[in-house]
């Protein structure tokens, strides 16, 4: 990760975010889509959410002035029969639906998000044990689970990813 200030003497780049709109300069050329650096004036860790042409830096945290927490998004676990030793990769979950949103016409293509699974910390903090036991989650946010009890609808939880 890069360290990016705001110099007024450089070209000049927007986040395109109306909520974290900032202009800075940038000392990196042509950055790659997806490129993750610290913004020292907003104190976020920004990613390019445009093109390397065309870059659009955005706020994913911000760490600095907050907790540095999110909510996973919402994934429906199948609970429709008793099963052991299942797992999910929260991870790839949350990349996968970061990566292919609908979107309006104006937005990047991608919401921004933390291109490598140990930027964060991983933790279930709200389950159904009446339908799931047996929860795990290791450090790169695989999740293992048992179904202990067949259920007619899918089960939902709670996860919280921490930024490091």
């Amino acid at each position: 990760m890069f360290l990016l200030n705001a110099l007024p003497d450089r070209d000049i780049y927007n986040t395109g975010s109306s909520r974290h709109k900032h202009q800075f300069a940038s000392p990196i050329g042509s950055p790659a889509p997806g490129l993750l650096v610290y913004d020292t004036t907003l104190k976020c860790i920004a990613q390019n959410a445009g093109t390397a042409a065309s870059p659009a830096w955005v706020c994913l945290s911000q760490k600095d002035a907050q907790n540095g927490f999110f909510y996973m998004p919402t994934i429906a676990v199948d609970a429709s029969a008793v099963v052991t030793g299942k797992t999910i990769d929260l991870y790839n979950e949350y990349m996968t639906q970061f990566t292919a949103p609908i979107k309006n016409p104006a937005a990047p293509v991608n919401i921004p998000y933390f291109t490598s699974r140990t930027d964060l910390y991983y933790y279930i903090t709200s389950y159904d044990t009446d339908v799931l036991e047996n929860v795990s989650i290791n450090d790169n946010g695989v999740m293992t689970y048992d179904i202990k009890a067949e259920s007619d609808y899918d089960s939902f939880m709670t996860v919280v990813f921490v930024v490091k």
